[in-house]
């Protein structure tokens, strides 16, 4: 049986959308492939569906009127940059953090932080507020080369090799 999931990926850009369907057909066991008009990560047992937004407000939007297992905020600085990915998840997260009726609020601990900036102090200041936050996961992009996590849990936050208790 193929269990689907959801993923909402909120980013700068088309162009840093496509990077990570890029990045993300490069894992072992799964195939991009577009269907129903949408990218799907499928593998053996799972596709996963993905929804791409680069505006605030549609990503409030889009939370508002579907299930989405996952929100994905890419904030990776890129080539030519383009708005501040940064600036823009922090406005996001604001906002779903505002909201007091629990059963309307989308759960932080299903947020994914995807990060890489070339000034490492941003780079702390995402991986320690994501933390503080109690963002699910934060993982960072060094130089494009290989994926370092930091998976933010409970009181803490501990730091792995992405994948390596799979």
């Amino acid at each position: 049986m193929i269990q689907i999931k959801n993923v909402l990926y909120f980013g700068r850009d088309e162009k840093s959308y496509k990077e990570f369907l890029i990045r993300g057909a490069n894992t072992p066991g799964y195939e991009w492939s577009e269907r129903l008009g949408r990218d799907v990560f499928g593998g053996d047992s799972l596709d996963v569906f993905v929804h791409p937004v680069y505006a605030v407000e549609e990503a409030v939007k889009s939370l508002q009127e579907g299930y989405y297992n996952l929100l994905v905020l890419d904030v990776r600085e890129g080539p030519g940059h383009g708005p501040d990915a940064v600036e823009m998840a922090w406005e996001l997260l604001r906002i779903l953090d505002s909201e007091e009726d629990m059963e309307k609020r989308y759960p932080f601990n299903r947020i994914f932080i995807l990060a890489g900036h070339r000034d490492l102090n941003r780079l702390g200041e995402v991986v320690f507020k994501a933390g503080r936050l109690r963002v699910g996961a934060c993982l960072v992009d060094s130089a494009g080369l290989d994926w370092v996590g930091t998976v933010c849990r409970g009181s803490g936050c501990r730091s792995r090799l992405a994948g390596a208790d799979r």
